[in-house]
C-alpha cells in the first residue's frame, strides 16, 4: 500500500516537475552518470534478489526459523526491488520522461512476480530439499 502511495506521489511530482525546473539545467554528464548508475544497480540487484534465498546462511535460517526468516528475508528482497523500482520511476519522471529509466522500471515490474511470496513458494522455500543418495542406475536393472 505504501509503495502504491509513493508511486502516485512520484507520478504527481513528475507531471509538475518539468514546469518548475527547466530540463536544460541538468547537464548531459549528470544524465549519463545517473543512467549508468541506474543500469548497473538494476543489473546487479535483480539477479541478486532472484538468488537471494539460495545463499547458505539465508537458506539455513529459512530452515531453522521458517516464519521469522521468511518475513525478514522476504521483506528485504521485496524492498530491494521496490526501492530500485521507485528510484527508476523517480528518475524517469524528474528527468523529463527519459526512456532509459522507464524501461528499467518495466524490467523490475516484470521480475516482481517471480519473488511475490505466494503460499506455495513460501512452503517450498522453507522446506529442505530431499536428496536421493542412492539413485538407481540403469545398469542394476538391465537384462542379461
Amino acid at each position: 500500500m505504501l509503495l502504491c502511495l509513493i508511486t502516485l506521489l512520484i507520478y504527481a511530482v513528475g507531471t509538475i516537475w518539468p514546469m518548475l525546473i527547466p530540463l536544460w539545467l541538468i547537464s548531459e554528464g549528470i544524465l549519463m552518470a545517473l543512467s549508468s548508475i541506474s543500469i548497473l544497480m538494476t543489473l546487479a540487484i535483480i539477479p541478486f534478489a532472484l538468488r537471494f534465498f539460495k545463499f547458505k546462511t539465508i537458506e539455513h535460517s529459512l530452515y531453522r526459523h521458517p516464519a521469522q526468516a521468511l518475513l525478514r528475508w522476504g521483506l528485504l528482497r521485496l524492498l530491494m526491488l521496490g526501492t530500485l523500482l521507485l528510484f527508476n520511476l523517480l528518475l524517469y519522471f524528474l528527468l523529463g520522461h527519459e526512456p532509459t529509466f522507464g524501461w528499467l522500471a518495466v524490467i523490475i515490474i516484470l521480475v516482481l512476480p517471480f519473488v511475490v511470496p505466494t503460499k506455495d513458494r513460501c512452503l517450498s522455500e522453507t522446506t529442505p530439499e530431499k536428496v536421493d543418495n542412492h539413485p538407481e542406475s540403469a545398469d542394476n536393472h538391465s537384462e542379461s
